[in-house]
């Protein structure tokens, strides 16, 4: 008699369960479409950061680096770098400006002279420095060298327009 009371229990255990999996069944969700994963912060809704951008990839100092800055980084770090220059240089490869401790920002990325000569194989605040970062590859590679090692936080820009336009998720 024993025997039939344990097999009773678990036939009534094992339909127990079986009715709880028919009363709450797993309900899952599709993924949401990419155009509704874009937030409130994405680029694509700052008409300003839009227009910047589509300058930056049709400017003839820019396109070849848009394209190779997306291959080395991404697409998202790629509009921010446009983002970026465009309020460093302005797109300008040989710009330069001084800095009130006598240093110089130069060049496309405004590399500062006072710290980063030695990325180019120069002496601080020279004018050989100043020269080699008029360069479009030499500035590109210093800035690569510091991006590397500090994302955007040494460019001023970043201030004006990452906070504003910050890139979380690119869909076309």
């Amino acid at each position: 008699m024993r025997g039939n009371t344990r097999t009773r229990r678990r036939s009534f255990h094992a339909s127990a369960v079986t009715q709880a999996e028919v009363i709450a069944p797993v309900v899952v969700e599709a993924a949401p479409e990419p155009q509704s994963q874009i937030s409130k912060t994405s680029y694509k809704n700052w008409p300003e950061a839009v227009a910047v951008v589509d300058r930056c990839r049709t400017h003839e100092n820019m396109m070849q680096l848009y394209k190779d800055w997306a291959n080395w980084y991404g697409e998202d770090s790629a509009v921010q770098m446009c983002l970026v220059l465009r309020y460093e240089s302005d797109y300008r490869l040989t710009v330069v400006g001084k800095n009130s401790n006598g240093s110089f920002d130069v060049g496309l990325f405004q590399i500062n002279t006072g710290y980063h000569c030695p990325k180019v194989g120069e002496a601080r605040n020279s004018d050989g420095c100043i020269a080699k970062l008029k360069e479009r590859d030499a500035n590109v590679q210093a800035a690569r060298q510091i991006y590397e090692a500090s994302g955007w936080s040494p460019w001023y820009g970043r201030k004006k327009w990452l906070k504003l336009f910050y890139v979380e998720r690119i869909t076309r």
